[in-house]
């Protein structure tokens, strides 16, 4: 109980005091960039205050001068500060609308250009998608998603919903799949100063105690040859 109050406090804090940092620069940070480094710099305090630990395999495979789609599997609320840590590029979110108005939270994604989608309102997020496309050709930025869209509570995955791919063979960026391996256990171990969660690009073997990994072979996907015809 103790634990969890500090990681809240620390939440709490640090969002507030970042997410006002980003606010302030915005006008002078007109592709969000530096705005980035800072959410990365948070959530890099947020896994700290929470003692989670994590190791990154198959950033060498990457090319730190493009930009991609990151495509991730989504068990913990740790997974997106876990990417945004460990990615070490200009990442967005493609983030539900309820989060854009969330005070400093919501108001610091807008200031680095996150993108926002209407999950209950199709024709509106097929407007966002459009938007998106353009914002992304005017300013290239990789994007985190989260194919499923919505977080497991089983570990099981469910089926990728198209929208998020659609987009990005509209700009023509390739996709990485990650593999997030741990960070449910993290959540439930909150308590725990020793708690593991693992972030892995393209090639997961890990073998921690009493939990067992597999081999993921996760190769690049270019979406140059692919129409949206593919993913319908």
């Amino acid at each position: 109980m103790i634990r969890t109050t500090f990681v809240l406090i620390n939440h709490l804090i640090w969002t507030t005091v970042l997410g006002t940092v980003i606010i302030l620069i915005s006008p002078f940070d007109r592709f969000g960039r530096t705005g980035g480094k800072i959410m990365r710099l948070w959530s890099w305090i947020m896994l700290k205050a929470s003692g989670v630990r994590y190791r990154i395999s198959g950033l060498d495979k990457l090319d730190r001068a493009r930009h991609y789609f990151f495509a991730a599997n989504h068990e913990s609320a740790f997974d997106i500060p876990l990417c945004f840590s460990g990615l070490p590029f200009h990442v967005v979110s493609l983030a539900k609308i309820e989060l854009k108005n969330v005070p400093f939270l919501g108001w610091a994604m807008r200031c680095t250009k996150h993108i926002f989608i209407d999950r209950y309102r199709m024709r509106k997020a097929v407007e966002t998608i459009r938007e998106a496309e353009k914002s992304l050709r005017k300013n290239p930025r990789s994007v985190l998603i989260f194919p499923e869209g919505e977080r497991t509570v089983t570990s099981k995955m469910f089926p990728f919903k198209r929208g998020a791919l659609r987009l990005a063979i509209k700009v023509g960026m390739p996709v990485v799949p990650i593999a997030i391996c741990g960070t449910m256990r993290s959540e439930e171990h909150t308590s725990e100063l020793q708690s593991q969660a693992y972030l892995v690009c393209r090639l997961l073997l890990e073998k921690k105690k009493h939990i067992k990994y597999h081999i993921l072979e996760l190769p690049l996907i270019t979406t140059l040859a692919h129409t949206e015809a593919d993913y319908s």
